[in-house]
């Protein structure tokens, strides 16, 4: 009885569906399947996103169902951007009456837009673009380039080559056109040649717009801008790079930003279109900047003391206007000394000022034997007390570490663009940010040093190297672990210690890169 009952109320349920239903039409049914077709099939979130203002809607041909649908989709592939293969280099010709310099830059241009270009075959597409009989292709065909790095290498000489016969033959044409001056206007006119060149730094190696910064800085004051594309991978296998040079805008090693031409490249073509302008190199930029550093440093005795907690240099000590002046007063009283020309009361003053400086087993006393540590002293720099200031009888260069530099809270204005690298012992070369001159007060004297501002990360956060250890009349010994100076009035020494448990800190830093970047982040 109750599976009967059970029955009779299933067919009632059924029976009253069936009463319900209304069955549709043809053209509901058809109008139905219309919505469901012409649904939108992005989302909420990206339906609701707010246009850009400069947003300009793309004008396409509707498909209204009277034409061939196939034929409106060749159409719109056809209006498609295509990707470009490694063909387009071969197509891509120096033209008659264009330099070397213009094509080698629009060839590179054209390879920074392809997806994937082997270096072995743009060379060979370079060479098939240059124009026969010129230099570079009697170089190309005589000895076949390995890749494009060897291409822009020799490129670079032959461009500098046909500058300096440009140059010479612009001067030749205006010495036949210009009256010969006398043979003492001659000789001025050349020393104020030399002068001017020499204060405008050496000559470029590179056909290049000149900068007032280094590729990397403008590089790092500019990254968070977005003018940068992105670059095209490093086609040189890992095994092959300098792990020890590493660039910014690749995000890899193998190079230096600096070196970095794909860089280069880009920052010359915003050059040319006005942008990044306030980098271009300009005579009056270097007197400004000097002025402010006057200004800067003149106020340091009226500012707080901040505390900072955490090589060899240019290739001539003269170079740079302060230097050079030393260099020229130095000479002068070589001169002086040699003809007897120096006073007794400067004889006698010379002679009461020097006094041996030597250093005794007393001098040991509180140093843990044996060791090899180097002298990490703190000295007040500028405004500052920096620490972990390694002495480095080695290095010729004074350098202060960019890291360092910015807790400082220095204004950046004051470093001043200098294009002379520094050089490594095993001869790798740095471009520094620039230079910048500050205060370094310690022994009772006050010397105002040329700081080399490098970014790298370091376990120390300065190097006073041999020009500062001479004009401090010093002697700096690491056995020891302290420097001895020479007092002002040339009658007592000064010893400015040095911390071992520091300097075994910033050994154990240094031997790990990590450690180095982890480090200068949490006491800088």
């Amino acid at each position: 009885m109750a599976k009967r009952a059970k029955d009779t109320d299933l067919r009632s349920q059924i029976e009253k569906i069936i009463r319900g239903y209304k069955p549709q039409k043809p053209a509901e049914l058809a109008l139905e399947a219309a919505k469901g077709i012409c649904k939108s099939p992005f989302t909420e979130d990206i339906l609701k996103a707010k246009k850009p203002v400069k947003f300009t809607q793309p004008k396409f041909k509707l498909f209204e169902g009277t034409t061939d649908p196939i034929e409106h989709i060749y159409h719109f592939q056809q209006q498609m951007k295509r990707r470009k293969d490694v063909t387009i280099l071969f197509s891509t010709k120096q033209s008659t009456g264009e330099s070397l310099k213009d094509y080698l830059r629009r060839f590179t241009e054209e390879m920074s837009t392809l997806e994937e270009c082997d270096s072995h075959t743009a060379s060979l597409a370079f060479r098939e673009g240059v124009i026969p009989g010129t230099k570079m292709h009697r170089s190309l065909v005589k000895t076949p380039p390995v890749d494009m790095r060897e291409v822009m290498a020799r490129a670079d000489g032959i461009i500098r080559l046909e500058e300096e016969e440009l140059t010479q033959s612009k001067r030749t044409t205006s010495t036949i056109a210009t009256p010969k001056p006398p043979p003492e206007q001659k000789v001025e006119t050349k020393r104020y040649s030399s002068r001017q060149d020499f204060s405008n730094g050496p000559k470029q190696s590179r056909p290049f717009t000149r900068l007032t910064v280094s590729l990397a800085k403008l590089f790092h004051e500019n990254k968070g801008k977005g003018i940068f594309r992105t670059p095209p991978a490093i086609r040189e296998s890992p095994e092959k790079r300098d792990r020890n040079k590493m660039c910014a805008h690749h995000n890899d090693f193998g190079h230096t930003t600096d070196d970095c031409r794909s860089l280069r490249y880009q920052v010359e073509a915003m050059l040319r279109k006005g942008m990044l302008s306030q980098y271009r190199a300009e005579p009056e930029n270097r007197a400004s900047e000097e002025g402010g550093s006057k200004t800067m440093t003149g106020n340091i005795a009226n500012e707080e003391l901040l505390e900072i907690n955490t090589i060899h240099g240019r290739s001539n000590p003269a170079e740079g206007r302060e230097a050079r002046s030393r260099f020229e007063k130095r000479q002068a009283e070589k001169v002086r000394r040699i003809n007897g020309i120096a006073s007794a009361s400067e004889s006698a003053k010379a002679l009461e000022k020097i006094r041996v400086i030597s250093f005794t087993q007393k001098d040991m006393e509180g140093i843990e034997f044996p060791h090899n540590d180097a002298l990490v002293v703190t000295l007040r720099v500028a405004n500052s007390m920096v620490k972990r200031v390694m002495i480095d009888g080695g290095s010729s260069a004074d350098v202060l570490f960019w890291s360092t530099f910015k807790r400082m809270k220095l204004d950046e204005k004051e470093i001043q663009p200098n294009p002379t690298p520094i050089y490594a012992f095993e001869g790798t070369k740095a471009q520094p940010i620039g230079d910048v001159t500050l205060p370094v007060i310690a022994a009772g004297k006050t010397l105002f040093i040329t700081f080399v501002v490098v970014e790298a990360p370091s376990a120390y956060n300065a190097i006073m190297g041999r020009n500062w250890i001479h004009r401090m009349d010093g002697e700096a010994s690491t056995r020891c672990e302290v420097m001895r100076c020479i007092s002002e009035d040339g009658r007592t020494t000064i010893d400015i210690k040095g911390d071992q448990v520091e300097a075994r800190r910033c050994y154990s830093i240094a031997t790990n890169p990590k450690a180095a970047t982890s480090q200068q982040s949490e006491d800088l």
